[in-house]
């Protein structure tokens, strides 16, 4: 009976990794209802090739960027995304559990920085 109930866990986590990867992300900020696509193949580490969607709760304006992850150390610990638009990087970064920070940089001054959840 172990034996089998070992083989159905190792087959349940062997075929929950072979499914397709969660490439949406979507995080809510107080203005703001965001929508971030990883896309790049499955199992790389850093990616270049993400975009940024969002809408403005208030006057529903919509913009639409690319950017990539941020990955440091050799190990390319996964920091965020950073999305560019002229002269402005808008940046998201995972904090605790469920929780993002939205930051919007022009230069060295933050314009603007808005705490979101994940959903």
């Amino acid at each position: 009976m172990k034996k089998i109930l070992t083989a159905l866990l190792l087959l349940t986590t062997a075929s929950s990794f072979a499914q397709n990867k969660d490439d949406t992300l979507s995080i809510t900020t107080k203005n703001y209802q965001i929508t971030i696509t990883d896309n790049c193949e499955e199992g790389e580490i850093t990616c270049n090739d993400v975009t940024y969607h969002s809408v403005n709760k208030k006057n529903h304006t919509e913009l639409t960027l690319s950017g990539h992850t941020i990955n440091i150390g050799q190990s390319e610990d996964f920091r965020g995304y950073d999305f560019s638009n002229g002269a402005y990087l808008y940046r998201l970064r995972p904090e605790e559990d469920d929780t993002w920070s939205l930051y919007v940089i022009k230069g060295d001054k933050t314009l603007l920085h808005e705490k979101g959840v994940e959903h």
